[in-house]
């Protein structure tokens, strides 16, 4: 595989896992106010096992694919700048079990409160939105760069 196909490759992924993330965000989470305290122990597990296998192949993907773009270079862009991408993609690796796991656990011992809702929201798009976002733009721009100068 070409280094500009695979960079396409990781945008895809990146892409796909932000626009997820996105979801998760401003439609899963930010809803989660609206289920009754009595029932929201069993939506909140329903939730994750359907939740939680899809973003991580998605965002599995998106690393591995980014760390082998910034391995393999792209040509014409600087390797820091898909390095930087590549942190990026690692952030919401390295939030969830630090800063979200934890708040999930509150959730699930105190129930759906307005604001274990509100951090659970906001740390999930600072932590695990915004990043893959950028991550992708970072990459549109990489490859159009790459793809502008062949």
């Amino acid at each position: 595989m070409s280094k500009t196909n695979l960079a396409i490759l990781a945008l895809l992924f990146a892409g796909v896992s932000a626009g997820f993330a996105l979801c998760m965000s401003f439609v899963h989470y930010a809803t989660w106010g609206f289920i009754p305290p009595d029932a929201f122990r069993a939506f909140q597990h329903a939730s994750a096992i359907r939740t939680v296998p899809i973003a991580i192949v998605l965002g599995i993907s998106s690393l591995v694919l980014t760390l082998i773009t910034a391995i393999r270079g792209l040509p014409n862009v600087p390797r820091s700048v898909i390095w930087v991408a590549v942190i990026l993609a690692a952030i919401p690796w390295i939030a969830t079990p630090i800063m979200m796991i934890p708040i999930q656990e509150r959730l699930a011992a105190e129930g759906p409160t307005s604001e274990l809702i509100k951090q659970l929201f906001w740390y999930d798009i600072l932590l695990r939105s915004l990043p893959p976002v950028i991550q992708s733009t970072i990459l549109l721009g990489a490859v159009f760069r790459s793809i502008r100068r062949n």
